[in-house]
């Protein structure tokens, strides 16, 4: 049986002081598997893009619960 690896990607959450130089908002999501370097306007593809915006729960729920579940069940 073969079996697809599934690549996500959150572009990271900056704190405040983070947020405050310019030189710390390299990423930008483009699309729900895009992401685009605003400097070198390189862009790489995933799987997912989730957004600065999106809880680790969230992600969770979406990405791993089930893969989680599946393991605790004995699934491999």
């Amino acid at each position: 049986m073969e079996t697809k690896i599934n690549v996500s990607l959150r572009v990271k959450p900056l704190n405040a002081q983070e947020s405050i130089l310019d030189k710390n908002h390299l990423w930008s999501k483009t699309s729900d598997n895009t992401i685009m370097n605003k400097r070198t306007k390189e862009v790489f593809q995933f799987d997912k893009v989730f957004g600065a915006e999106v809880s680790t729960a969230e992600i969770f729920d979406s990405q791993v619960r089930d893969i989680v579940h599946a393991a605790m069940d004995g699934i491999n």
